[in-house]
Formats: structure tokens, C-alpha cells, sequence
């Protein structure tokens, strides 16, 4: 929270909003979703291959600093660890253990971490000595037997495109309202955007005039309190957690 406020603004900070909700959970795993991620088959499916997987963060395209250097927000990534520890991730969704978010609020309340959340937390799971899985896709955290498999994107691309789970461009229909766009079928698919007005725009900057809250855009109110009042309630009714025992 200190972090967002001496920026005036919360983009980049939604862990100060899902992991303390994620925690209220009170169980060893926890799924956080976004609304707009969408499975092309039965969601059972997909959560099945995970039920024995001990893994303390699963989420998507993770990737180190030296295989990705263009990340657009390595230039505001600080932290007590050698920059070859630096990791990134794109995390529309993702599992988190209880061991994870307990760790994490530790470090953090160091005062020696800054940046992005979508650096924040696989770089502080990783130096922690956590385990840290990738969903699918091709990059270095991936197990071999689910390479290629939940989800392709573009990992090095500003979009992530082109792909299944991407942060541009949109669709328009989720799987159970029209098949047809998803031809790659038990695959994650992200951004899912009905009805959401000028949803297209120019690839993600270090330093922004919006709030990014559940993929979707709001212009920065005046007062900070306005911003996370309006993060809350977005926040809270877009986002899905689903929590799950280790089996």
C-alpha cells in the first residue's frame, strides 16, 4: 500500500487487494481467477491435473530477466537478490499456497521489495526457495509433461500475441455463449471482453494514467482513496477464488 501510494496511483499493486482475500480463504491452496479467463473445455479438467501438485505459485508465462530483458517493467523491479533472480509472470490466473502468501507479506514488510506484482511475486517465491511452476506454455518454468499444453502465448511479444492467453487482442464471447473463435480446445483463453468499451489500446506502459483492475481500464480518480475504493469493489465482484485442498 505504501508503495502505491507515493506513486498516486494502484496500477501494477492488485496483490495488496487478492492475497489478503486469498488469505480470508484459510486454506493450504487457493485458484484466483480473473473474469475474463476462460477454459475451452470443463474447468474439472483442468483443475484435476493440479489437485496433487504441490507447487507454491502456478500462474502463466513466467520467465527470467535474462531470457526476457524487454519486459516493459524491469525498470521499476527492486529487491534484495541478485538481478539473474529477477522473474516475471502474466497472471489473468494462478494458484497460491498458504505457505506462499505468508512468505510474502514477510518480505514485503522488509521494506526491501518494489515493483510490479507480476514481479513481486515469482521473484519472492523463487529467492524464498519456493516452488514455482508455469501452467503450460513453452517457457523455462514448465514441466516437459505439460509443455505446449493450458495455454500458448507470445512470452516475449508486448501483447503476448499472437496465442491462446494474450493481453491483446480481445474476444467478445466465453466458451458456453459461442465455441466457434476458441479452435484450440482445452486451452486457457485471456482476455475475454463483451461489451467492454474502448478495451482496445496501446501495449502496457511502465507509467500510466489508469488502473489496471481485472484487465479493465478506469481513468485515476482525484484522491487515492477513491482509486482503492473503486479497486475493491471491482476487484471483489470480478474476481473469482476458488480454493482447493492439497489432495
Amino acid at each position: 500500500m505504501r508503495q502505491a501510494m507515493d506513486n498516486g496511483h494502484l496500477a501494477g499493486y492488485m496483490d495488496i487487494v487478492l492475497f489478503p482475500l486469498a488469505k480470508s480463504a484459510n486454506r493450504e491452496f487457493v485458484w484466483i481467477l480473473e473474469y475474463d479467463v476462460d477454459f475451452a473445455g470443463r474447468w474439472l479438467d483442468f483443475f484435476q491435473q493440479f489437485s496433487s501438485n504441490s507447487a507454491d505459485l502456478l500462474t502463466t508465462t513466467l520467465n527470467t530477466r535474462r531470457h526476457d530483458p524487454r519486459w516493459t517493467f524491469w525498470g521499476s523491479a527492486n529487491g534484495p537478490c541478485p538481478k539473474s533472480r529477477f522473474t516475471r509472470a502474466f497472471m489473468p490466473i494462478m494458484r497460491v499456497s498458504r505457505r506462499f502468501i505468508g512468505t510474502y507479506e514477510e518480505a514485503l514488510s522488509t521494506g526491501e521489495w518494489s515493483g510490479h506484482y507480476e514481479f513481486l511475486v515469482p521473484t519472492i517465491a523463487r529467492v524464498h526457495g519456493l516452488r514455482i511452476e508455469d501452467i503450460g506454455g513453452t517457457g523455462p518454468f514448465v514441466p516437459w509433461r505439460r509443455r505446449r499444453r493450458n495455454y500458448v502465448n507470445a512470452a516475449k511479444d508486448p501483447y503476448l500475441s499472437p496465442g491462446t492467453f494474450v493481453w491483446r487482442p480481445s474476444m467478445t464471447a466465453y466458451f458456453h455463449e459461442d465455441d466457434t473463435a476458441f479452435t484450440q480446445r482445452a486451452m486457457l483463453y485471456h482476455p475475454i471482453k463483451a461489451d467492454v468499451v474502448e478495451w482496445e489500446a496501446k501495449a502496457p506502459v511502465a507509467s500510466c494514467e489508469a488502473i489496471r483492475c481485472g484487465e479493465a481500464f478506469y481513468r485515476t480518480p482525484t484522491r487515492l482513496s477513491d482509486q482503492v475504493t473503486n479497486v475493491m469493489v471491482e476487484a471483489i465482484s470480478m474476481t473469482a477464488a476458488m480454493a482447493t485442498n492439497s489432495a
